[in-house]
């Protein structure tokens, strides 16, 4: 669980190395900085990042410039990344460009990456449309297929402004735009031009640039110099940060695709009731997800799945995986509270709980992952310490400790944020649990 990285600045842009035996592989994520993007419009800087690499370049066709890429990286991807800072509370809204190289490669990757940050063309309606049109289709087969994060994570856009930004960035949010782009293509294609080339010319500067690399120390010293000097080549702007979103809302919607099963979660903010994440709920969570959960909606309910989560940004969900039910999934949520109030274990039982939790802290991490997850923890202003700490509180989890948590899980379901998606005709058998219900 230990990530130790160093960090070096020029020029305002900060240079995160992790030091990793891994032969001449260097993983890198460059974050550029969305801050100044107004919310409504982040959908299209989105769009614009998942058409990067999809277009012509002033100097390549499509194929073109996809096997320069095949041929010189071991691949690249743009996705988004909402953290909140623990201690100022900023939110950071970044685009992440992960890409892999190896170290003699380096010097063209860097080319590559300069061509497509600076030279891509968005001329070609047809081939904005056949992207258009397979992100779609992409989009809907994920959240038909992983309902259960779709759900979660819609929920917490409710009361959260890192998921309300998550949202707009790629889930369900930009997944409703680029339906209402490819809806009003015809009509809209050349004003959406326009605003594509806008926020092209302002996305890659190096206003608040991170870069994470993950190599050796002899690769990260050799190329350490060469990355600084491509991060120069992008422009300083005068940016203001845009208004933050200001109001949410419980949405509580019903969801409906072709499906015959049901995929359901219902949460609220935990700092609402005045706790915070504690290493603690990861006990208790997996005592509920091991006992409680899986024996009333599993075993008795013949759902493939259900869990409750506490996560480090606040949020408390329980969500059920193809679930054939509805109101009595909802009605084992909102008992939890009456399981935990009379929860009992012994000092053997406890200690078995606490272990099956820690397995959080201590899976694998394969080395293309350390470059983000230093970002990730110098994003959120945590470190090892922080880690180390709720280690510690989950090993002094104390039955009375999950007894005394039934309160706050009462306060939780009681709030009524919710979100299914699922079967039409479940769906709207129970019309009376929604304020809306629409189609994915």
């Amino acid at each position: 669980w230990n990530c130790y990285y160093t960090v070096e600045k020029q020029d305002g842009v900060a240079l995160l190395s992790v030091e990793k035996c891994i032969n001449d592989i260097i993983y890198f994520d460059f974050a550029f900085d969305l801050s100044s993007i107004p919310a409504d419009r982040l959908p299209v800087v989105s769009f614009l990042t998942d058409l990067l690499i999809q277009m012509e370049t002033t100097s390549h066709t499509y194929y073109e410039l996809s096997n320069e890429i095949a041929i010189h990286t071991g691949g690249m991807s743009f996705f988004p990344e909402v953290i909140e800072n623990k201690h100022t509370k900023d939110i950071n809204l970044k685009i992440i460009w992960n890409i892999k190289a190896l170290a003699p490669k380096v010097p063209k990757m860097l080319d590559i990456m300069q061509e497509i940050a600076q030279h891509t063309l968005f001329e070609d309606k047809n081939r904005i449309r056949e992207v258009l049109d397979s992100i779609i289709l992409r989009s809907k087969f994920e959240f038909e297929n992983r309902g259960h994060v779709l759900t979660s994570s819609r929920v917490a856009s409710y009361f959260l402004k890192t998921s309300k930004y998550a949202s707009l960035l790629g889930g369900l949010d930009y997944l409703n735009f680029l339906k209402y782009l490819q809806a009003n293509f015809n009509n809209r294609i050349d004003e959406f031009k326009k605003e594509l080339q806008y926020f092209y010319c302002s996305l890659f500067c190096k206003n608040d640039l991170v870069i994470s690399i993950s190599a050796s120390k002899k690769n990260i010293d050799s190329i350490k110099q060469d990355v600084f000097t491509f991060a120069n080549t992008f422009p300083l702007h005068n940016k203001k940060k845009a208004m933050p979103i200001e109001h949410l809302m419980a949405l509580n919607e019903g969801i409906t695709c072709e499906t015959d099963v049901l995929y359901i979660a219902k949460g609220y903010d935990i700092e609402e009731f005045g706790d915070k994440y504690s290493g603690k709920q990861i006990v208790l969570c997996n005592i509920l997800n091991s006992g409680y959960l899986y024996n009333n909606i599993r075993a008795k309910g013949g759902a493939y799945g259900a869990s409750i989560r506490i996560y480090s940004n606040r949020a408390c969900i329980a969500s059920s995986y193809r679930d054939p039910h509805l109101k009595q999934t909802l009605h084992v949520y909102d008992n939890i509270w009456k399981y935990l109030s009379s929860f009992d274990a012994s000092n053997a039982e406890m200690e078995s709980y606490i272990i099956g939790s820690l397995k959080e802290f201590y899976t694998p991490i394969f080395p293309e992952s350390e470059a983000i997850r230093a970002l990730r923890l110098y994003l959120s202003g945590r470190n090892n310490d922080d880690i180390m700490e709720t280690i510690e509180e989950a090993l002094d989890t104390s039955a009375s400790d999950i007894r005394a948590y039934s309160q706050l899980i009462q306060k939780v379901f009681e709030k009524n944020y919710l979100c299914v998606l699922g079967n039409e005709k479940k769906i709207r058998e129970e019309a009376e649990l929604f304020s809306s219900i629409v189609k994915l």
